[in-house]
């Protein structure tokens, strides 16, 4: 088990996924010794990139940089490790994102994305973390009050919240809409059916989407996108008016449903157990006006947001806690040995080796030497891994 994040606010409590704890080995027991530059520093693992921070606040990223997670470079991979900046005193990495915290106390964000465009910085911070979750990032500052922002997929940092900004001027659309219903025969018996058709000038529009397409090439758009992002700007249809109607084509709309019953179930020809009987049914018909509305959801929280976090401790593999430093995202764990070498290691392999090791004698076990083997088969490609295992020589 990690930490938990639970936010406080609207709707009150709502437990978070869980976050993530550290290794750092204070006591190498042998595994380096003082003079080694790598001497007490603390790995944290991301996605796909990962992060080194030493004992005199340099932090290094090393990985994938595909968005920008590391450096704002052209180079999208870092096998060796990439100075980020100094006086460093937390650090975490994340889906895409990396984020930590200067001597100054201010939190840096960095990557290529919607997070890093819109978060606005946090001064006086003393610590930062990231949960296992896509994209969840929390901030301690200096008084042991914690925040959170991030990606609100599933409402994991707090309720929904979806509020209606504005209508979109001169959004309007008119339409005629039938609901028709009627019987399906299969061979086996027979089944009540009923759908809806809506068409404009003889035309099977999405509403929706027509709207939409109006709505984009507008000022108002554009405004309350800059003001919001895409990520949390909805926009949906209202019915302004809607009243039955006798007036209609009644073979335009018979053909329309064949075609609608075409796409649906396939055409006659190749669906032999469907008997169509198309002269069983039945239509309603309205004639309506929809109207394009802005709403604001909070899918994305750009503000971090107070919320409560307790630590608990998480249980790692044996192999794990014999490296100086190790942590984890989703299954995958980064681990750092002696002399800068770092493993990212799928956890079912780890489970493997550790597997290997329990085999021997008391006696003959050396964690220590025997990850430094496996490090080594693996640069010499003596020991096939593919994507399973992943190296970093941090030099």
């Amino acid at each position: 088990m990690g930490e938990q994040i639970t936010t406080k606010g609207i709707g009150g409590d709502h437990a978070m996924p869980e976050t993530k704890e550290q290794i750092r080995r204070e006591n190498w027991s042998g595994m380096g010794k003082p003079d080694d530059p790598w001497f007490g520093a603390e790995i944290f693992a991301g996605r796909a990139h990962g992060l080194v921070l030493t004992q005199d606040g340099d932090l290094y990223g090393i990985g994938e940089n595909t968005v920008g997670q590391i450096a704002d470079t052209d180079k999208r991979y870092y096998r060796k490790a990439c100075l980020m900046d100094r006086h460093v005193i937390s650090a975490a990495a994340g889906d895409a994102y990396s984020i930590y915290v200067t001597e100054d106390g201010r939190v840096h964000f960095q990557g290529n994305g919607v997070f890093a465009e819109r978060f606005k910085g946090f001064e006086n911070a003393s610590r930062v973390g990231v949960s296992d979750a896509e994209d969840i990032y929390y901030i301690q500052d200096r008084n042991g009050r914690w925040y959170v922002f991030g990606r609100n997929t599933g409402w994991r940092i707090c309720p929904q919240i979806r509020e209606k900004l504005a209508d979109l001027p001169d959004g309007r659309l008119q339409l005629i809409r039938y609901d028709w219903q009627g019987l399906w025969g299969v061979s086996y018996g027979a089944d009540g059916y009923s759908t809806q058709i809506a068409i404009k000038k003889g035309v099977y529009p999405d509403i929706r989407d027509t709207l939409l397409l109006q709505a984009v090439e507008t000022e108002a758009y554009r405004e309350q996108l800059a003001r919001w992002g895409g990520e949390n700007l909805f926009m949906d249809t209202c019915l302004l008016e809607s009243k039955e109607t006798a007036d209609y084509d009644k073979d335009q709309i018979r053909s329309l449903c064949e075609q609608d019953i075409a796409l649906r179930y396939g055409a006659p020809d190749r669906r032999p157990l469907f008997d169509q009987s198309t002269s069983k049914l039945t239509f309603t018909v309205y004639e309506e006006t929809h109207k394009m509305a802005f709403y604001y959801e909070n899918r994305h929280i750009y503000d971090p947001l107070p919320c409560a976090m307790k630590e608990e401790k998480r249980a790692w593999p044996f192999l794990a806690k014999k490296t100086l430093s190790v942590d984890k995202y989703y299954g995958r764990y980064l681990m750092l040995l002696a002399g800068g070498k770092c493993f990212s290691v799928e956890e079912d392999v780890l489970l493997k080796w550790s597997g290997e090791l329990g085999g021997k004698p008391l006696s003959l076990m050396n964690p220590e030497r025997f990850l430094e083997k496996k490090w080594q088969a693996c640069e010499d490609r003596t020991l096939w891994h593919g994507n399973d295992v992943k190296l970093y020589d941090l030099g």
